[in-house]
């Protein structure tokens, strides 16, 4: 288990409570918390792997992969926890397509003039919801299963 799991785990509960609790009337905020929900959770899940950031892939054309990226291994850069590759290793590049419309509502919500969709956030909310359950549920397993960790 991440030393820090504990701490990983009540950050994505939280960001899931809050993103719920914000859904009808805040969307923006909804997406923000909903996406970091899901990222703490695969940072867990890439650590329980004791796959740190340089050894994930790097393929985006805005993200390239940097010396500073090697010297910081407790960084998980956005575009790489998503990226289809890196999930595969973790067994959930199915799910490639959610993870990147979590990430692209968040940076609606952060970064643009327009406000995120609540439709489409209301609509993709259970899928986020079973797929923070199924995490909670895959990290608390593994860790406890012997292993040559």
């Amino acid at each position: 288990m991440p030393e820090d799991w504990d701490r990983l785990r009540k950050k994505a509960e939280d960001n899931f409570e809050m993103a719920e609790h914000l859904l009808k009337d805040h969307p923006n905020a909804a997406a923000n918390r909903l996406y970091y929900a899901l990222y703490q959770l695969l940072k867990a899940r890439y650590k329980l792997e004791r796959l740190n950031p340089s050894q994930l892939v790097y393929h985006s054309r805005y993200t390239k992969k940097t010396k500073q990226d090697d010297d910081k291994d407790d960084y998980y850069r956005h575009e790489v926890v998503g990226w289809w590759d890196n999930l595969r290793k973790i067994g959930h590049d199915r799910r490639r397509k959610l993870v990147r419309e979590c990430f692209s509502a968040r940076k609606v919500a952060d970064y643009f003039p327009r406000d995120v969709d609540r439709d489409a956030l209301e609509g993709i909310f259970g899928q986020v919801r079973a797929m923070v359950a199924d995490l909670l549920v895959e990290l608390e397993t593994d860790a406890n299963k012997p292993s040559e960790r």
